[in-house]
């Protein structure tokens, strides 16, 4: 279970304006298969369409499941959870539509 010392400020005010809990939150960094690296030496973490669906044919819980289908968490190297979202196609795609950084 995750508590609140490995968890940002920051992380905790967006969970709680998302309606994510804790036990979805752990649900995710227990099962994802996916991970991308996002900068600064932080991953997001998600679980892939074709994982959940593995995870139901295997028994887990089916509203833990709908609960974390989508969710995507950003973990830094240390390990502390730095933010929570919902993955959309928006999200998905913001890191190819970034502006450049002109020096």
């Amino acid at each position: 279970m995750l508590t609140d010392a490995n968890m940002t400020n920051h992380a905790v005010c967006r969970m709680q304006q998302r309606g994510m809990t804790k036990s979805t939150l752990s649900f995710v960094l227990e099962h994802a298969d996916r991970d991308q690296f996002v900068g600064a030496g932080c991953l997001e973490n998600w679980i892939s369409r074709k994982h959940l669906k593995r995870l139901r044919q295997d028994g887990m819980s089916s509203q833990l499941i709908e609960r974390s289908a989508g969710v995507a968490v950003i973990v830094a190297a240390d390990g502390a959870i730095i933010t929570v979202f919902h993955r959309t196609e928006r999200t998905r795609n913001k890191k190819n539509k970034q502006h450049p950084i002109i020096h």
